[in-house]
């Protein structure tokens, strides 16, 4: 038999998430069958799995060592050396990354050797902040995510805690995120689009649904900056952060990014084809509010990233149109 007490770093998630991490290379099915056979145990008491873990909990492993160790392994870097990482903030909690363009925020195949995550554990393993033995649980992660070619903020949480709390925050709305984007049309009002939404994971394809108020409805909130002839400049709170959310409710309204290639307009996109290589799209802001625990000194902080080079050469050049 073995015990692990749970310390303050591993609480607060569910006793079959945690035993997941900890056995990496176990299935769902046989954390579910160990459990049910109470050959892991909580508390010296049998346990469902759905339990929530608080510091000083222990878990009992009737399993032997040689096989508890089967069903661990060290966690791989996908990288070698270190590659481009711009930091706009990092304390002991969180780091918030500039993402460049062309670079995924997550791998999406085997094949994806580079991604911002990988980029991140490179980064925090050669601080000693990721440690990748086996009896490690928790890898850092990312709060939010971008396209491969939108540009901008993303939060990486650094302890599970933070990640948690981020989470929590975007979900209640406690952490408002700006995006800046360059559409074709004249925009001289702030609009409100709220409407129902559906993605299609086989084609990585979204689509607008008839019809309000439910738990697929996105709200996205536009503002004008600047018209430059047929084009303007917007800042967009993105209210509800769905996938292509911004890309496919600015198309909606008639007013699609500049270099879209799948939800923009083909005819503008060639008008930009020389100097764009990509919609642009950026997220530019991210302001937090009402935070708690250990993230309450966040309250009220924003953060910022200018637009990229080629954002700035696509506005002096619809200047010139």
């Amino acid at each position: 038999m073995k015990n692990l007490v749970i310390n303050a770093e591993n609480a607060n998630q569910r006793l079959d998430k945690f035993l997941l991490k900890y056995l990496n290379q176990s299935s769902k099915a046989f954390i579910y069958k160990m459990l049910r056979k109470k050959r892991i145990k909580l508390n010296n008491k049998k346990a469902e799995g759905n339990e929530i873990l608080q510091p000083s909990d222990v878990l009992s492993f009737y399993i032997s060592e040689e096989t508890l160790d089967s069903f661990k392994s060290e966690k791989i870097l996908k990288l070698n050396r270190p590659k481009h990482l711009e930091i706009i903030y990092e304390d002991s909690n969180i780091l918030i990354i500039n993402k460049e363009q062309n670079l995924l925020s997550h791998p999406e195949s085997k094949n994806d050797k580079d991604s911002l995550i990988d980029r991140i554990l490179f980064y925090l393993h050669e601080k000693n902040e990721f440690d990748l033995s086996k009896n490690s649980v928790f890898t850092p992660a990312l709060c939010n995510r971008l396209d491969r070619n939108t540009t901008g903020i993303v939060i990486c949480g650094k302890n599970l805690a933070a990640v948690q709390e981020i989470n929590r925050a975007i979900s209640d709305r406690k952490i408002s995120k700006y995006y800046f984007a360059l559409v074709s049309g004249v925009v001289k009002e702030n609009k409100t689009i709220q409407t129902s939404y559906y993605k299609d994971s086989d084609s990585n394809t979204a689509f607008l649904l008839q019809g309000s108020g439910n738990d697929n409805e996105i709200v996205t909130i536009i503002e004008p900056i600047s018209n430059y002839n047929n084009y303007t400049l917007l800042r967009i709170n993105l209210v509800t952060g769905k996938s292509h959310q911004i890309r496919l409710h600015l198309k909606s309204i008639g007013n699609p990014i500049v270099g879209d290639r799948k939800y923009g307009d083909e005819k503008i996109n060639r008008i930009f084809e020389k100097i764009v290589k990509r919609q642009l799209l950026h997220a530019g802001e991210i302001i937090f509010s009402q935070m708690s625990g250990n993230l309450e000194y966040l309250n009220n902080k924003k953060f910022t990233s200018t637009l990229p080079r080629d954002f700035e050469f696509a506005l002096k050049y619809v200047g010139k149109l």
